[in-house]
């Protein structure tokens, strides 16, 4: 299925790292709503359009697409707007990855390499889950949840619902 990624920042060259191997994606282009990113490549794929080009690109055919907006309601928003035009949404969720058969994972995730997710976990949907997550029983995240570990010297803090957490955390 023709695919997009929309945005074309860290996260959707994480998503794209992720999702190029599928063999049932071809993914098409990245969308970015940042003016001077139109034209440009990255990762070797076309910027193709912002935002407001979303049903022009699915009346050409362009059946799925990954939100890899890093503000956490911004990527909830954008994803239902998607869904409502017809767009499949697509999680990346790395096959280098935990995650027990009986954790429920809501759609249009990102999840990294080296994520454990374990029994009964409730993860909801347009999630971010970081490289060295650890989620276990009854640690369940919300909507639109951004999960990372920061270095030892970062403070653990909360805002917009973002989620960043020092390693003693674990």
């Amino acid at each position: 299925m023709k695919t997009l990624i929309y945005g074309a920042g860290l996260l959707g060259r994480k998503a794209y790292s992720i999702l190029k191997s599928r063999d049932d994606l071809k993914i098409v282009g990245f969308l970015d709503d940042a003016p001077l990113m139109t034209e440009s490549l990255v990762c070797g794929i076309p910027v193709i359009g912002q935002g407001r080009d979303l049903r022009r690109l699915m009346r050409e055919g362009i059946g799925a697409i990954c939100t890899t907006l890093f503000d956490g309601e911004a990527r909830i928003e954008i994803s239902r707007l998607c869904e409502r035009i017809g767009f499949e949404i697509i999680a990346a969720i790395s096959p280098e990855s935990n995650i027990d058969p009986e954790a429920v994972i809501g759609t249009g995730n990102i999840i990294s390499e080296n994520v454990s997710i374990g029994k009964g976990v409730v993860v909801g949907d347009c999630c971010f889950i970081a490289p060295g997550i650890r989620l276990g029983i009854g640690e369940n995240v919300e909507d639109g949840t951004n999960l990372q570990i920061m270095d030892s010297g970062s403070t653990p803090h909360k805002r917009k619902n973002i989620t960043v957490l020092s390693e003693d955390w674990r």
